[in-house]
């Protein structure tokens, strides 16, 4: 038997008014009468239909998160963050995982578009602006999360230092007496990484004696982690090799220690790795992992925050939030040829 709302207001002692007015959180209802309405909806299992709500009330609290791959250490505790903030607050999300295909990604707008969210939190593919757009222009409230697009103005956003978060690790790896660099990963169509290799190449063009290069394996395979094992496995078998790599991310970090395992090199004696994010597995690798740490759960609370301010104060300012790096020293990285 399905319970209606005359059923609760039944049960509470109330009428039907007052049980809409507790659902739809309109008008005034004292708290004595909105606590017997919501326990007698719980004891009978009532759920109102969020169709109906969201024809009354122009909302249909879900939020859409686009993220590029959802696979990736990184992305994946970034979503689960977001869906925790936004659940707490009655909001429910979708996940659209674009793989990297701007033309998945427009298809998932599309669908979006359809679907009437309330909100979407994106991390781009690549630097083209339409999707981005396309949304705004749709007045629906979006946030960037990780992945900038500079050129689209009047947008909330959530980010990190990518650029002084590289400059912070290549400096590291000078520090620590390497000379033989390289830049390992990719894809160079994410903001983010483009940035990281600027940030690291600024360092080391300012030491005349640093030698290094930029290797970026290829994007597109259906399992990144076998592109980029395979590229470092092709570099370090060179007679040339450099004595440090600096990864992109973690997990391409972590596929250049497995290349250097096949290999039989020793690290870090034969080669010092530094990575960057800091995901969980860092920690747990052997050798464990040097690298750059993004606040990575934190950004996923503050992302769906800054919507949600978003979504109650829709005339305010844009803001952007620039999240710091921090250096985590591990045991990854040493001297050349200690």
């Amino acid at each position: 038997m399905v319970t209606t709302m005359k059923d609760v207001a039944r049960e509470a002692g109330v009428s039907v008014a007052t049980v809409s007015r507790v659902i739809n959180d309109s008008g005034f209802v004292s708290d004595e009468l909105r606590d017997r309405v919501e326990r007698v909806m719980k004891d009978m299992r009532y759920r109102p239909s969020n169709v109906a709500r969201s024809l009354r009330k122009q909302e249909t609290r879900t939020i859409a998160v686009m993220v590029p791959k959802l696979d990736l250490p990184f992305f994946s505790s970034l979503t689960l963050a977001i869906q925790q903030r936004l659940f707490e607050h009655n909001y429910y999300t979708f996940t659209c995982s674009t793989t990297e295909n701007a033309e998945e990604e427009r298809a998932y707008i599309d669908m979006l578009l359809g679907q009437r969210v309330d909100g979407v939190i994106i991390a781009p593919t690549g630097h083209k602006t339409d999707s981005v757009r396309r949304l705004a222009d749709a007045n629906i409230p979006v946030v960037l999360v990780d992945r900038d697009i500079p050129e689209v103005a009047n947008i909330d956003r959530v980010l990190f230092d990518n650029y002084n978060g590289a400059r912070i690790g290549a400096d590291y790896l000078i520090r620590r007496g390497h000379r033989q660099i390289t830049i390992f990963g990719g894809p160079m169509h994410s903001e983010a990484i483009s940035q990281r290799i600027k940030g690291a190449s600024s360092v080391m063009l300012q030491h005349g004696d640093v030698h290094f290069d930029v290797v970026i394996p290829p994007v597109g395979r259906p399992n990144q982690f076998d592109a980029d094992f395979d590229r470092a496995v092709e570099l370090l078998q060179d007679k040339t090799r450099p004595t440090a790599i600096f990864a992109l991310t973690d997990d391409t970090a972590v596929a250049v220690i497995h290349a250097a395992r096949e290999l039989n090199l020793s690290l870090p004696e034969d080669l010092s790795i530094m990575g960057f994010d800091n995901i969980p597995v860092a920690h747990h690798i052997y050798p464990s992992l040097t690298t750059i740490a993004q606040p990575i759960h934190e950004m996923g609370l503050s992302t769906a925050d800054v919507l949600l301010e978003r979504l109650h104060k829709p005339d305010r300012e844009t803001v952007t939030l620039v999240n710091a790096p921090c250096l985590v020293e591990r045991h990854s990285v040493t001297a050349p040829g200690q």
